[in-house]
């Protein structure tokens, strides 16, 4: 039996091996980057917040996989756990497109040298009264705009309707701060 294949198949066989290679190309070129995220060198997602951040110093923030077309950035950092409202510690609008980070104590500095921050004012993590534990999500909106609210400051729902319909993507980052382990007590303060 022979093992060689008419000339006329070769051909045909080389141009369906170029075609594979093509569709696989193309395949690749078309899977999605990977999602936002955003992160911080002081405490793992989940994990404990640490203590210098129940101060007026700000954790650091590193985020990447940003969307292109992202025009600013909007940074929401809440504490979901009271029951009565919910409780802003951190809004940041208008950060700069070609940033990747906060470092340290952002929430008391301008990102900008020269330009102030659009809103700021970072509020430190505390202990809770009635629980172990506070949780506190800080949120990363990549916009394909700047947001101008009409007032200073702005209420937590003003801001979620200004970005409605411009929210490119979104990044969590959730950490807890509380008491130690084995803490029956009253409140630390």
């Amino acid at each position: 039996m022979s093992s060689r294949l008419p000339s006329g198949l070769h051909v045909l066989l080389a141009l369906s091996l170029l075609s594979c290679g093509s569709e696989t190309t193309t395949t690749i070129e078309k899977l999605e980057k990977p999602p936002m995220s955003l992160s911080s060198p002081a405490f793992k997602h989940g994990g404990m917040i640490p203590e210098l951040y129940s101060s007026e110093t700000s954790p650091p923030l590193e985020w990447k996989n940003v969307p292109s077309g992202t025009k600013s950035f909007a940074l929401i950092m809440r504490n979901p756990d009271p029951v009565r409202w919910r409780y802003i510690h951190w809004v940041l609008l208008n950060i700069p497109a070609d940033a990747r980070y906060l470092a340290e104590g952002a929430g008391r500095r301008s990102l900008v040298p020269g330009k102030p921050l659009d809103i700021g004012g970072y509020i430190g993590v505390d202990h809770p009264e009635d629980r172990r534990f506070n949780r506190y999500v800080f949120t990363l909106y990549a916009l394909d705009t700047t947001l101008a609210p009409d007032s200073m400051p702005v209420e937590i729902e003003a801001l979620e309707q200004l970005a409605a319909g411009h929210i490119l993507a979104k990044a969590e980052l959730l950490g807890l701060f509380g008491r130690p382990r084995g803490f029956t007590g009253p409140s630390l303060r």
